[in-house]
């Protein structure tokens, strides 16, 4: 950095030439799903993988806070909401979701938006980064379909805002593939984590097939019947 006349200047490309946009309403769109509208925003972080690529992770939805719909709003809040932009009337089955572009290039050009998340209600990053190892963590801010209440309200997620992580350690495998037979392509940690699980490390075998039975185990939900999906 220098500083000449009282005015700084750093080293590099102007900000004009520098500045580049990934996505947006109008440029790279995501493609369309139920609920999307025109904001595109709440980056979560733009990080270089183990792979040398760039990923920018961001969230998609129709307003400021994507609720899924129908949403319950305090009497108060519904008319500055309107104000600000928000449509009551807007069809979003499980609001906003969380999305991801890469860069092979080193930020020229970026590639198409793809889900990355899309829960069960409205999700955007918080954060994101990657560790020494490679491993990539995304933060992830839960919004309830409800806003202004002291308590929720019946039928809704009790607490307003929910915190979740997302983490990925394959990358793909080696190098540039998919699959090998190394068994650090086969083999990936398989983690539950939460309020009644307890600790402690699962005997038997587990396989990333069991995870469909295990969460509808864990959201009460009986099976259909015999399947190669099992809870262990």
């Amino acid at each position: 950095r220098k500083i000449k006349e009282g005015v700084m200047r750093t080293s590099g490309l102007p900000l004009d030439k520098a500045r580049v946009c990934i996505t947006g309403y109008n440029h790279n769109r995501p493609d369309p799903f139920p609920g999307l509208g025109d904001f595109i925003g709440w980056v979560g972080g733009v990080n270089r993988l183990a792979s040398g690529e760039l990923l920018c992770v961001h969230s998609a939805g129709y307003w400021h806070v994507s609720f899924a719909t129908p949403v319950v709003l305090k009497d108060s809040l519904v008319e500055p909401y309107k104000k600000a932009g928000f449509d009551p009337n807007h069809k979003a089955p499980t609001g906003g979701r969380i999305m991801a572009c890469r860069s092979k290039d080193n930020g020229k050009t970026w590639s198409k938006p793809v889900t990355l998340y899309d829960g069960p209600r409205d999700c955007r990053p918080s954060a994101s980064f990657v560790t020494s190892k490679g491993t990539v963590i995304v933060m992830v801010n839960m919004q309830a379909s409800w806003y202004g209440f002291a308590e929720a309200p019946t039928g809704h997620q009790k607490l307003n805002t929910r915190q979740l992580v997302i983490r990925s350690t394959d990358h793909g495998g080696s190098d540039t593939g998919h699959w090998s037979a190394s068994k650090d392509d086969a083999e990936i940690p398989w983690i539950l984590w939460g309020h009644g699980i307890p600790r402690g490390v699962i005997a038997d075998e587990v396989s990333t097939l069991d995870t469909a039975a295990t969460v509808a185990t864990l959201l009460g939900v009986e099976p259909l019947g015999e399947g190669v999906s099992r809870f262990p």
